[in-house]
């Protein structure tokens, strides 16, 4: 508990600072709990991973369709 305790004070602490700004900076506040929970949770980790995967395989679906209607 004092583990989890702890990555959610680092998030909560990113959240007013640098790395949380809007939307997407609560997102890389959560990704950063997770990173540091997913230190112990095999659970977490595996999570996170397929999380980052599902994200950058959506990121290049959009990057090819706009890259496709900029031609036409």
């Amino acid at each position: 508990a004092t583990f989890a305790t702890f990555a959610t004070l680092v998030a909560t602490l990113a959240i007013g600072g640098n790395i949380a700004i809007g939307k997407a900076g609560a997102r890389n506040a959560a990704y950063l709990a997770a990173q540091i929970l997913g230190v112990s949770d095999p659970g977490m980790h595996q999570k996170l991973i397929k999380e980052r995967a599902d994200n950058a395989a959506s990121i290049i679906a959009k990057d090819a369709a706009l890259q496709e209607s900029l031609k036409k």
